[in-house]
C-alpha cells in the first residue's frame, strides 16, 4: 500500500470518525443528558481536531493521480446519495400526514447527521472497493 492510498484512506476514516462523533454526541444529548452541557465531548473533539490537523499538515500532499480519480468518482456517487436522501426527507416532512407530528430541531439535526454519517461511511467503503478492484477510470 502506497503512502498516497494510506493518506486518502486515513482522511476518509478521519471524516467518518468526525461524523460518528457528532452523531453520537447529538444522540447522547437527546436521550441521556437531555440538554445538559457535556464538557468531556468538547475535550474529545478538540483533541481529535488537533491530531487531525497535525496529520493533514504532514501528509496532505501525498495524493497521486489514480487516487484523485477514484476519490472524484467516490465523491460523485456520495453526493448523489446525499442529494437523494435529503430530497426524500424533504418530501416526507412536507407531506400532509406528517404535519401533526411534533418534530423538534434536535430530531431534524439527528436525521441530518445520520445522513452525513451514511455518506461518510459510503465514501470510505466505495474508495476501498474501487481501490481493491483497481477501477480508476
Amino acid at each position: 500500500m502506497s503512502k498516497s492510498e494510506l493518506g486518502v484512506k486515513t482522511n476518509l476514516v478521519s471524516e467518518l470518525l468526525m461524523m460518528s462523533y457528532f452523531f453520537i454526541d447529538s444522540l447522547l444529548e437527546k436521550f441521556i443528558f437531555k440538554g445538559g452541557n457535556i464538557w468531556i465531548t468538547f475535550i474529545i473533539l478538540f483533541a481529535f481536531w488537533a491530531c487531525d490537523f497535525m496529520y493533514n499538515k504532514k501528509y496532505n500532499d501525498l495524493v497521486d493521480e489514480a487516487s484523485k480519480l477514484m476519490l472524484l468518482k467516490v465523491d460523485h456517487i456520495a453526493s448523489k446519495i446525499m442529494l437523494y436522501s435529503i430530497f426524500l426527507i424533504a418530501v416526507f416532512f412536507s407531506a400532509n400526514y406528517t404535519r401533526g407530528l411534533d418534530i423538534s430541531n434536535l430530531d431534524i439535526g439527528v436525521i441530518l447527521l445520520a445522513i452525513l454519517f451514511i455518506q461518510s461511511l459510503s465514501k470510505l467503503i466505495l474508495y476501498i472497493y474501487f481501490d481493491k478492484k483497481g477501477i480508476c477510470n
